[in-house]
């Protein structure tokens, strides 16, 4: 993308508000280890229950109408839905959070099993507590680079808005490529750098860098980068759906909060001091993100696999 068309000034603007509260030195630490990120869910969870949703979704809300609307946050899993094969019957959601999606889609679905694991031990404890005896559910506190399942052993994998979080991904790919029998399905919906990223001007890269970090994400993958190794670990691409403009009015909801929030940097940095920093932090990804995404250094997508 040509440097004319996105506005550096406002990276820079928007850069200097957050240099005001926070330290970029300690932010590029983040994302680097288990122990880091299991930090940040744990600090945010708050932030996720009285700010993004009370109903326990820890994702994006899908609005294709541009309009927010918490319905939406039933996006990811009906999509999900939509794309597993009806006569299966043991489906795993990677780094499932309080449980937002298994429980909806396992309620629809009485006669599959589901399984979720996740690295928070607090946040399967709290996916258990919202499943509402459901029985034909399961949440363990696992890895998803290491999975507790037997090679073969299920017919449908999918992640939300998590894959970014692994540190080896060959690993964590391979994985699921083990646990998924032969025509297995793995769904991924996650935020990816676009595949044109190392074009873009040195000040828009920073702030990719800044939102992944601020979020615990040690690194985002291009696109391309990460479809290049589908192959190595025997998928093949079913189904790819850009669904960026669907989040537009999420990020556009948390990046009005995050303006009010720097506006009053005394304020804000007064608040590092009562509250978790990992959970204020997240104040910088919202502010950054949707200019990131208007730039095209960043795309949110559905990426369905199926294991060859």
């Amino acid at each position: 993308m040509a440097d004319a068309k996105i506005d550096t000034v406002e990276f820079e603007r928007r850069l200097r508000m957050i240099e005001t509260v926070f330290s970029f030195k300690d932010l590029d630490r983040h994302g680097k280890d288990l122990a880091d990120i299991i930090r940040y869910y744990r600090h945010s969870s708050l932030g996720y229950r009285f700010v993004h949703s009370e109903s326990g979704a820890m994702h994006m809300a899908l609005n294709p109408d541009g309009v927010f609307d918490e319905t939406g946050y039933y996006g990811q899993a009906n999509a999900v839905e939509a794309l597993i094969d009806p006569q299966a019957r043991r489906v795993l959601e990677l780094a499932s959070g309080k449980g937002f999606n298994s429980n909806y889609l396992a309620g629809r679905h009485p006669d599959m099993e589901f399984f979720g694991i996740d690295l928070v031990p607090s946040q399967v404890i709290a996916a258990r507590k919202r499943a509402n005896a459901l029985p034909n559910v399961r949440y363990l506190t696992a890895d998803f680079q290491f999975l507790p399942f037997s090679t073969s052993s299920l017919d449908a994998v999918f992640v939300v808005e998590s894959l970014c979080h692994a540190l080896d991904m060959p690993q964590a790919l391979d994985e699921v490529a083990r646990v998924l029998r032969e025509e297995g399905i793995f769904i991924v919906v996650d935020a990816w750098r676009t595949s044109a990223f190392e074009t873009f001007p040195e000040i828009v890269k920073r702030a990719a860098e800044i939102i992944e970090r601020a979020m615990a994400v040690g690194h985002v993958w291009r696109t391309d980068e990460w479809l290049s190794m589908i192959d190595r670990s025997g998928f093949k691409v079913v189904a790819d759906r850009d669904l960026t403009a669907s989040v537009m009015a999420n990020m556009r909801r948390f990046e009005r909060m995050a303006i009010k929030y720097f506006r009053h940097p005394r304020l804000a940095r007064l608040s590092t001091y009562l509250l978790p920093s990992r959970l204020l932090q997240n104040s910088v990804a919202a502010l950054l993100l949707p200019i990131s995404v208007e730039a095209g250094a960043h795309n949110y997508r559905l990426i369905a696999l199926k294991k060859r």
